[in-house]
């Protein structure tokens, strides 16, 4: 491991630069308070290690900004690279007093949120109802900040409004206002394009349950002149009845959720022209069940771009629409898997390239960058090897390069990669873990936020193309260095067939190798698209980390590991769930449940396993289906059911239940409450509309009619994720449940 060494003062952050080494001497040297769960929740955000606050380049200027604290206030500084400190550029205080002046109250933290335009002259900052230009005062020095801070209201949106986005000249906007799309040119007032808005029949807003990368609702071309938009149906969707608890009686609150097998909402998408202040909608069949992803206009603006998935998720059609007519020009690409298709990106268009496109697929086994010219015949795979692309992040200034996120050969890493049209590759960041990074507009200068399992994180300038190629301009100090708290590592566990299960893993204080006879507790999610083992700190960090933490520190071996079905390992991995979810998962955290019990010494007979969403779905199925293994189990929001979750994600990975109806009974967790051995506890929130409550009633009720004991915690009101007094009652409740039971 190479720590690259701490240049203090290099930017006058000398005070918040603290060296590893330096660190582990205190740490030693001081007699240490334990890391509790208490300790924890009475300043959590005190262990979040901190990075540079707002980091980002200055627009097309070859210099950087970031936000720091000073004196009871936050302000904006910003450095060149070579420069010996940074430059205060304006204060929190003062945008927030410019704001006052239109009626809006502003924080001194929405310095973070401001942007530096093209010119790297000016800011925007988007304050939901209203978007400004922030002009920093010319000449202000760190000594004496100049005054005059000037700020233009460029639009000021209705109230009740959302999801807004501009156009690239700023001359106009886009937004949802009461369900409907409305647009405003600037200086004038706003109108709306859609009608008959209603929570049922929704415009502008991210669709399809944000499956297949869906993120957004609005997109304008390029030129700015037109808007596209979805709209989505939800009438054939069944109703269903959530309630709202806090009212006396309580009331009934309409909803809809499209289960597995049932109908699903019908998607169109509109174009609005702002010239003709005209509307067109794609010439889509309403009557074909197909899901409408990744939108994407042609650079001229002439056609918007569909990728067309089926309703088996088997096949995808990229479509050409015309932007004018909403007629259908033709397909210009297809994909097709017998386990599914995924598309969760759109086309990129290379810039001044003669229609040629960039497009993201697994056709090679891996996620990689693949070169097609404008009818749709593919050039060349222009990205290679046994890794999986996560994100494509832009072109070169000149079109002929692109840059991407990927895991390179280790998958617990992530890396900035540059890439070029005729096949070559590159990466770009260097070390050990967990790479984000932005590059300067000259693509000559790099910021690199990283992060490992030993480094909480650190933010280094990187010069790709000079000979003084990195320098260290922040380092976070360790969150934990002045409690006495387990050990953790990342390990590897090999199946039967040979193949590497990767996991993390904590042993309580004091213990370096092993932990006799100490109780054990496994954390599991183990579903798709989400990748638990990283080389990030804490592995990561987040909630539920520390609270394994925090359990580890008061004696238990802590542990979780990805098997099949979890990202970044290729698609055969991915795909080796297909029409089976939870069996191949259990297999392999048994796999690496008898690795750790064997390599730690510890109590095979004190195991506890915990987990929320999908992993509460595999803390059910191991709790069940091997309950040998488990003494106590904490199982969160868990789908117990697949028949009772959504179509698109449902269905991607076991079909229809009237086509798999094998696989939805395996893996239905009620088929199996007969074999539970230790004590189960089952949490919910009532008013989740991601894994419905009904999915943990049925659970207990199969436990009731079989005789079997089950404990419940309910969270009246709440959604999928916990969040303020309840998450930190769950938190505390989890606890106590591993104390009592293990």
């Amino acid at each position: 491991m190479r720590i690259l060494p701490v240049i203090a003062g290099l930017l006058g952050l000398a005070a918040v630069l603290v060296p590893a080494q330096e660190t582990v001497a205190k740490t030693h040297a001081a007699t240490r308070e334990r890391f509790t769960l208490e300790r924890w929740l009475k300043t959590p955000a005190a262990f979040n290690p901190q990075g540079l606050m707002g980091l980002q380049w200055c627009g097309k200027k070859i210099a950087f900004s970031f936000v720091r604290q000073a004196e009871g206030d936050f302000e904006l500084v910003r450095a060149a690279p070579g420069e010996a400190s940074p430059q205060r550029v304006l204060s929190g205080k003062e945008v927030a007093e410019a704001l006052s002046t239109f009626g809006l109250r502003g924080s001194p933290a929405m310095l973070a949120g401001l942007r530096w335009e093209e010119s790297g002259t000016s800011l925007l900052l988007d304050a939901g109802v209203a978007l400004f230009r922030v002009h920093p005062p010319r000449g202000a020095t760190a000594a004496e900040p100049a005054k005059g801070l000037a700020v233009d209201q460029l639009f000021r949106l209705p109230d009740g409004s959302s999801n807004a986005i501009y156009n690239a000249d700023l001359s106009a906007a886009a937004f949802v206002k009461d369900f409907n799309v409305w647009v405003m040119k600037r200086g004038e007032e706003g109108r709306a394009v859609t009608e008959g808005g209603n929570a049922d029949l929704t415009h502008g807003i991210s669709v399809h349950r944000v499956e297949f990368g869906i993120k957004d609702g609005l997109w304008f071309s390029a030129d700015g002149k037109k808007v596209a938009f979805y709209r989505e149906d939800f009438t054939p969707v069944d109703a269903y009845p959530y309630v709202n608890l806090t009212p006396v009686p309580a009331e009934l609150v309409p909803g809809r959720y499209p289960m597995a097998g049932r109908k699903s909402s019908v998607v169109s998408v509109g174009v609005h022209d702002l010239a003709a202040a005209k509307t067109v909608w794609l010439e889509t069949d309403p009557a074909a069940d197909e899901w409408h992803t990744n939108i994407a206009f042609t650079p001229d603006a002439s056609e918007l771009w569909i990728a067309h998935v089926n309703r088996a998720q088997n096949h995808t059609e990229l479509r050409a629409w015309s932007a004018d007519t909403g007629k259908l020009r033709g397909v210009v690409l297809t994909e097709d898997d017998a386990e599914w298709t995924e598309p969760e990106a759109p086309p990129y268009f290379v810039p001044n390239g003669e229609g040629r496109f960039l497009w993201i697929s697994v056709r090679s086994g891996f996620r990689h960058v693949h070169l097609f010219d404008a009818g749709g015949k593919e050039l060349a795979q222009l990205t290679r090897g046994d890794f999986d692309l996560s994100d494509f992040t832009g072109f070169d200034a000149d079109g002929k390069g692109f840059r991407f996120i990927a895991t390179g050969v280790n998958p617990l890493e992530k890396h900035l990669f540059h890439g070029t049209l005729e096949g070559t590759q590159r990466q770009l960041t260097t070390g050990r873990g967990h790479h984000t990074a932005e590059v300067s507009a000259d693509d000559n200068w790099l910021l690199d936020t990283h992060t490992n399992l030993e480094l909480p994180k650190a933010v280094d300038l990187v010069n790709l193309g000079g000979k003084e190629d990195v320098k260290r301009l922040h380092t976070a100090p360790d969150p934990l260095a002045s409690f006495e708290h387990g050990t953790d590592s990342l390990f590897t566990v090999k199946t039967p067939d040979g193949r590497a299960l990767h996991g993390w893993m904590m042993l309580p204080p004091g213990m370096k190798a092993r932990a006799e006879g100490a109780p054990v507790i496994h954390y599991v999610y183990g579903g798709p698209h989400n990748q638990l083992v990283t080389d990030q700190w804490l592995c990561g960090g987040g909630r539920w980390n520390l609270w394994l933490t925090a359990m580890a520190s008061e004696g238990h071996v802590v542990f979780f590991a990805d098997g099949r079905g979890t990202p970044n390992r290729g698609i055969d991995w991915q795909q080796a769930v297909h029409r089976k979810l939870g069996t191949p998962e259990m297999e392999d955290q048994l796999v690496v449940l008898q690795s750790v019990l064997h390599g730690t010494g510890a109590d095979a007979k004190r195991v506890g396993v915990t987990g929320w969403s999908y992993g509460g779905f595999m803390t059910l199925t191991l709790a069940c289906r091997a309950g040998e293994h488990y003494k106590s189990a904490l199982a969160g929001a868990p789908v117990t059911d697949w028949a009772f979750y959504e179509t698109g994600y449902g269905e991607r990975y076991m079909d229809t239940p009237a086509e798999n109806a094998e696989g939805y009974a395996t893996s239905n967790t009620r088929t199996h409450v007969a074999g539970l051995k230790g004590r189960l506890m089952v949490v919910h929130g009532t008013s989740d509309d991601t894994v419905v409550w009904q999915q943990s009633l049925t659970f207990v009720k199969a436990c009731i009619e079989r005789g079997v004991d089950v404990d419940t915690m309910l969270y009246p009101g709440e959604l999928h994720g916990l969040r303020g007094p309840s998450a930190l009652h769950f938190m505390r409740k989890s606890r106590a449940w591993f104390q009592q039971t293990l």
